[in-house]
């Protein structure tokens, strides 16, 4: 702000002097006479150097919506009493105690798969049992890369038309001042404005718990090969004890991803400028058909804005899928009333008595206005150097 408000003291402080020593000249110069005479003017306008800029935060982070929340693996400790005997199901067999077990701690009915699982030299039976994947079986670490609030910006040019309405209030033979009305209207100033503000990185890994049982077996049984299910003839099938020797629980981590999340707002601005000038024009003709004038002037503008914000919030993934996770759209116009000042100058070169040619330019001071749109405030900077060409009309 105070960048703006200095600007608009210096353009003050030059606008200011040139009025005064000016019109000064004009109206003590000798042989100074009476005006009267018109020019009106229409031509096409350009305005370059325009600026508008968004700051705020985001929806994302208004809401507090994350990607993933932290989740560390919580698979529990096996809650088996191995010391006890019952029913064991495995993923690769079974121990169930049959009417003896209680008597002896054998069992006829059990059975195995794999004949891995028999080791004959320690007299011994192994089964595993995985337990089925799970929340429990996974863990999610969330790492928040970004948080900040949204500053872009976008500068712009727009082309349109321009009006001048001058009436001359003093003359002499090389020297001239007027009353100069002008009128322009630019339409259609488009402008894109995109940024993030927030983005997680989330590292998924999922984890392969095994609980893995050893059984002795009975040194005087023949055990069948694999694959054997008994537990028909007590007199004949083979016996291990029903309550194990050990049980223990393995952790290994299986897979692991990396995945990213993040905002994206994009404000889409139309926006239409109509300005209305006022000031003294003073003009120096130093050779025929060619006449010099400078322009300083006060400057009321009306500035119609639409304001479109869309913002996602989009994941991607290692293999370059992406999801959209959440999504949002504003909406917002609005039309104000600017001041401003402006200082330019220009040639007129004639064609006849009564038609010129006029080229111009200059630069042209306009208050800040803001817009509101979502979490996100607008503004747009529309001081700018401007350019234009008319065709101009005496009478």
């Amino acid at each position: 702000m105070k960048k703006y408000n200095s600007m608009r003291v210096r353009l003050i402080g030059i606008v200011a002097p040139v009025i005064v020593a000016l019109t000064t000249a004009v109206a003590s110069a000798q042989e100074a006479d009476p005006g009267g005479k018109w020019h009106f003017s229409a031509g096409i306008g350009y305005r370059g150097g325009m600026k508008a800029e968004a700051s705020g935060s985001s929806r994302v982070q208004q809401e507090g919506i994350q990607a993933a929340r932290n989740h560390p693996m919580t698979a529990p400790l096996n809650a088996d009493n191995i010391t006890q005997q019952g029913n064991r199901t495995f993923d690769d067999g079974f121990v169930n105690t049959d009417i003896f077990t209680t008597l002896d701690g054998k069992t006829i009915n059990w059975g195995y798969q794999n004949a891995s699982q028999y080791n004959s030299a320690a007299n011994t039976m192994t089964y595993q049992r995985m337990i089925p994947p799970s929340s429990v079986t996974r863990s999610v670490s969330v790492t928040t890369d970004r948080n900040t609030d949204l500053s872009t910006d976008d500068h712009f040019d727009a082309a349109g038309l321009v009006m001048r309405l001058t009436y001359d209030l003093l003359q002499r033979q090389n020297m001239s001042l007027s009353l100069a009305v002008d009128l322009r209207g630019y339409w259609n100033m488009e402008q894109s404005l995109h940024g993030s503000t927030f983005q997680q990185t989330i590292n998924e890994k999922t984890f392969s718990v095994v609980d893995t049982y050893v059984y002795g077996t009975d040194p005087n049984s023949t055990i069948p090969p694999a694959p054997y299910f008994g537990g028909t003839n007590p007199s004949t099938d083979p016996l291990i004890n029903n309550v194990p020797t050990s049980a223990t629980r393995s952790i290994t981590q299986t897979r692991s991803s990396v995945w990213h999340a993040a905002n994206d707002i994009m404000i889409d601005l139309n926006s239409d400028l109509y300005q209305i000038g006022l000031g003294p024009q003073f003009e120096l003709q130093p050779i025929r058909r060619l006449r010099v004038n400078v322009e300083p002037s006060v400057l009321l503008n009306y500035i119609r804005t639409d304001v479109t914000r869309n913002e996602t919030f989009v994941a991607t993934y290692g293999d370059g899928s992406m999801t959209t996770l959440n999504s949002w759209q504003d909406s917002y116009s609005d039309s104000k009333w600017a001041m401003g000042l402006g200082l330019q100058g220009g040639v007129n070169l004639g064609l006849t008595e009564s038609w010129s040619i006029s080229l111009d330019a200059g630069y042209e001071y306009v208050d800040k206005v803001h817009v509101d749109c979502g979490p996100n405030k607008v503004s747009l900077d529309l001081s700018a150097y401007t350019l234009s060409a008319s065709l101009v009309r005496s009478f």
